[in-house]
């Protein structure tokens, strides 16, 4: 898998995180991305989606193994997204925990309580 088709794959992902943000809170949330990383060496930092995907795709032969969704936060215009990288070793595309079959390593978590603003 190449950096192009991990990106749609991300946007994807980060498109069903939102989905079950707005079937939790009733209502519609913004499409505009803001990832609040773990993992990888970094501890909530935020990202825009293009950034985040520069760090979680490491090349078309290694990936992490498991990367957990949810937002947390959403405002007027953005919707936070915690996206957390799990400790594993890189391996092959093949080798991602893939929880849902053609998902790869993105794991869906739904959030206890998501901060409206």
């Amino acid at each position: 898998m190449n950096k192009e088709e991990f990106g749609k794959l991300f946007l994807a992902e980060l498109d069903i995180a939102a989905n079950n943000a707005e079937n939790a809170l009733g209502r519609e949330v913004p499409r505009d991305y803001q990832i609040s990383l773990y993992g990888c060496g970094y501890s909530g930092i935020n990202l825009t989606k293009e950034d985040a995907l520069d760090i979680l795709f490491l090349n078309e032969n290694s990936f992490y193994l498991i990367i957990d969704l949810s937002v947390i936060k959403v405002s007027e215009q953005t919707t936070t997204i915690f996206t957390r990288v799990s400790g594993h070793k890189p391996k092959n595309f093949g080798s991602t925990i893939n929880f849902v079959q053609g998902h790869g390593p993105f794991n869906q978590l739904l959030a206890q309580s998501i901060e409206v603003d």
